[in-house]
């Protein structure tokens, strides 16, 4: 019992506008089933009131499971259409959310920390929090860049000519390392 989810939701926002939305459609579906459920039983009584005593008459109950098996079947459909469009709808949420984190999984391989795919509109908690990671990382890596600029002045002309190759040779390398080239 230790390992229940804790968190009931993966996605709170859209998922408690679905759940929101199916409650309301769930309500108003029964509401709209109970009254025409009434209005065609009243009808069926109505029709039946004066011929309850006449030999061959229709039965009301017939009548009655008919009209039952309609509205219920029209509340089935009308579900099965609800879950169709819920279905749709997270798909494409799903969708976009995967390809946004795609792409900027892509640009971290390129290692492109520029700005210029980044969606405003999109406000998944992921996708920040991949903004946030690959913000401090441009920032780590231009922090290198300074530091292998610095390791390359000048300062360090007082090496001998074979350590200064070595450290140039090694420079180079975390240079390519650097940039993914």
């Amino acid at each position: 019992m230790s390992e229940r989810r804790k968190q009931l939701y993966t996605d709170r926002e859209i998922q408690g506008y679905l759940l929101l939305a199916l409650i309301i459609m769930e309500l108003v579906l029964v509401g709209l089933l109970l009254f025409f459920m009434y209005q065609g039983i009243d009808q069926i009584i109505e029709q039946q009131l004066y011929q309850i005593h006449r030999k061959g008459a229709d039965s009301s109950w017939v009548s009655i499971f008919m009209l039952t098996g309609w509205m219920m079947g029209g509340f089935l459909l009308v579900n099965l259409i609800a879950l169709y469009l819920a279905n749709v709808i997270w798909g494409r949420y799903i969708r976009k959310t995967v390809t946004d984190f795609s792409k900027r999984l892509d640009k971290l391989q390129r290692r492109d920390f520029s700005n210029s795919e980044q969606d405003a509109e999109n406000s998944h908690r992921m996708i920040d929090l991949m903004d946030q990671w690959l913000l401090k990382e441009k920032n780590r890596s231009h922090e290198i860049a300074l530091i292998v600029e610095q390791l390359s002045s000048p300062e360090y002309k007082a090496l001998t000519s074979s350590d200064r190759q070595q450290l140039q040779q090694y420079l180079q390398k975390y240079r390519r390392l650097l940039t993914g080239n």
